[in-house]
């Protein structure tokens, strides 16, 4: 008596990996390759053999094999792909909060020269720098707006000698732009480029959180780029060694 042509017969259960990746249409995987799903996996078929895994063991990651009768997966070592991935993950929430500040503080800093309101703009000088310290401290005493009493007001002075100008910063972050021939006061401005270098670079919340924080972070950006990179290589670097093994297992002997 002939079988009935329908409904079709269901398909045999795969002995193994290499069975259902035959019924998907695909290469069965190779030995350490990446294995999805849980679970016991069935016998070789009778008569056969399979090179990608031995009975009585189970999938308990990806790519990682265990005897049924030992089900303690902790004892097993970390594979370095999986631990890079970790390193990645974490460091990542190491630098989070700096790079918040440091971040949008280093792109004002690169257009510092193109915004008057990060630095003010440089003016010009008429001649060479001839003016002495004590006419320059008698120029600003001369400002009641300035505050200025005694060089104990004065942050710092910077000389430019190719713009034949004096900058003179004062507290609150003004900046005095005198010229460097006679001393007289080109501008009065407020320099924020120097509070922005502050949180930039962490200083302004202190040595402990720059070293403590802002430097180990520099540390761990490097770390995160290296690990990433090794993100990005090791896919394609995986499918050139299937290819490989692959041609090396056609090869005829």
């Amino acid at each position: 008596m002939r079988e009935p042509l329908w409904p079709p017969p269901a398909p045999a259960a795969p002995a193994c990996l290499c069975a259902l990746d035959a019924l998907r249409g695909g290469p069965p995987p190779l030995a350490g390759e990446v294995a999805e799903g849980r679970g016991e996996l069935p016998p070789p078929k009778a008569g056969g053999s399979c090179r990608h895994h031995r009975p009585g063991q189970r999938i308990v990651g990806q790519g990682r094999w265990q005897d049924t009768a030992s089900p303690d997966v902790s004892a097993l070592p970390v594979r370095p792909t999986l631990l890079n991935r970790r390193v990645h993950h974490w460091l990542s929430l190491v630098v989070a909060l700096p790079l918040l500040i440091v971040i949008p503080t280093g792109v004002l800093l690169q257009v510092k020269k193109l915004s008057t309101w990060v630095q003010p703009a440089e003016q010009r000088g008429t001649g060479v720098p001839a003016v002495s310290m004590t006419t320059l401290l008698d120029t600003l005493r001369a400002r009641p707006d300035l505050g200025v009493a005694s060089w104990d007001d004065v942050a710092r002075i910077d000389v430019r000698p190719s713009k034949q100008l004096v900058k003179v910063t004062l507290g609150g972050r003004r900046e005095v732009q005198m010229d460097a021939a006679t001393g007289r006061v080109l501008q009065v401005a407020v320099r924020r480029s120097d509070l922005i270098e502050e949180l930039h670079d962490g200083s302004f919340f202190g040595e402990g959180v720059r070293y403590g924080l802002f430097l180990v972070s520099g540390i761990a950006l490097f770390a995160l780029w290296a690990t990433g990179l090794v993100l990005f290589v090791h896919p394609y670097w995986a499918k050139m060694r299937k290819r490989q093994r692959r041609a090396a297992a056609h090869r005829p002997r």
